[in-house]
């Protein structure tokens, strides 16, 4: 089974660390602020995702305006998207604009 873990500066995962099982790693790193193990998240962290340790992982705010949902484990906007046809979220109206094409 692969194992995987994170380095974490400043609140920001600047890596990913991969191992197998066969191999003994050690996650642990000096000159990090956290190293942990994330093998067991059902979501795995990306690099530029945020952490802390009252919130856990977040991935990067798309736009200032939108807003974090710990029921959807998202970042949502403040208008929601029409459910039919492609758009694009523009962040100086604050609404949705159909994509031309």
């Amino acid at each position: 089974m692969e194992r995987r873990g994170v380095l974490i500066e400043a609140g920001i995962v600047h890596n990913i660390i991969v191992w197998g099982d066969e191999s003994e790693a050690q996650y642990e790193a000096d000159g990090w602020d956290i190293a942990m193990e994330t093998t067991d998240l059902t979501r795995q962290p990306a690099i530029g995702w945020t952490y802390s340790e009252a919130d856990g992982f977040r991935p990067p705010q798309p736009y200032p305006s939108w807003v974090w949902s710990n029921d959807q484990y998202n970042w949502l906007p403040p208008v929601s998207m029409p459910e039919e046809g492609a758009y694009t979220w523009d962040e100086q109206t604050q609404n949705w604009l159909p994509l031309e094409g």
